[in-house]
């Protein structure tokens, strides 16, 4: 049973997972008295809404007690963990902070942003000119990279970014080109130069995805006709959809769509 608690203006302020073994009446469904609470989840919020710090007790399997968890030593005893987000003045997430149980200990989130290290795990982002989130960096302060064009699409992606040089080690990066309508071709760029790239080829009902080397059947038994709304295939067909040829093991063929 899902129970929840809210605050003047409606928000969540604590969510409860409880059996409902203390209900008797309408009015327990607003309490978890006699209760007992498998998971609780508080939150608390600033001025504008925004939740700042996450809190979650999960009960310890060996306790009997019942109603709302409480730490680890006192209470009805569970393990507490703790998250923290940070904004900037227009509301962007730019921080995540997790410090798992902090030891067991109660946790205050600070004023401004805590240091990464082995014990507190620090996600950030920025933000690019146009609002898009274009950098993440990850506890390991790991940094990866999105750029955009004008429309929004993803051009290139850069995973482990130094210094946007392609090696072995950091800086796996791919490219992407688009048509009229969509995506056309996907590079992924090699350390020393080049690439390897998929190009996407369009037209009519019919849609073939082609690999670098670009092969092609020979025949038409690939090709599945519908009729009468039904998918009807002929033996050579099922046999060729089924079972590709070694050949051309690197094209992904797609069934063709319904004409609408």
């Amino acid at each position: 049973m899902q129970k929840a608690a809210h605050d003047g203006v409606g928000r969540t302020t604590a969510s409860y997972s409880t059996d409902g073994g203390g209900d008797t009446a309408w009015s327990d469904a607003f309490t978890v008295t006699g209760d007992t609470v498998l998971s609780q989840v508080e939150m608390t919020y600033d001025a504008s809404g925004l939740a700042l710090l996450t809190t979650n007790r999960q009960r310890f399997h060996d306790e009997t007690g019942t109603g709302a968890l409480g730490t680890p030593t006192t209470g009805v005893k569970a393990r507490v963990s703790y998250a923290a987000n940070y904004y900037d003045a227009g509301d962007r997430p730019l921080h995540g902070v997790f410090v798992g149980t902090n030891g067991g200990s109660a946790y205050t989130r600070p004023g401004s942003v805590p240091s990464r290290s082995d014990t507190v795990l620090v996600n950030s982002t920025e933000y690019d000119s146009a609002g898009r989130a274009y950098k993440s960096i990850d506890p390991k302060g790991l940094e990866n990279r999105t750029y955009f064009d004008a429309l929004g699409r993803t051009l290139k992606t850069i995973v482990n970014y130094v210094d946007g040089t392609v090696s072995d080690t950091d800086d796996k990066t791919n490219e992407y080109a688009f048509g009229p309508a969509r995506m056309i071709s996907l590079t992924a760029k090699l350390t020393g130069g080049g690439g390897q790239t998929t190009e996407w080829v369009y037209g009519g009902k019919y849609r073939k995805q082609f690999g670098l080397e670009r092969h092609r059947r020979q025949d038409e038994v690939a090709r599945c006709e519908y009729r009468n709304q039904q998918h009807e295939r002929t033996r050579d067909c099922h046999r060729q959809c089924a079972r590709p040829n070694a050949d051309f093991a690197r094209s992904q063929w797609q069934r063709p769509y319904h004409r609408v």
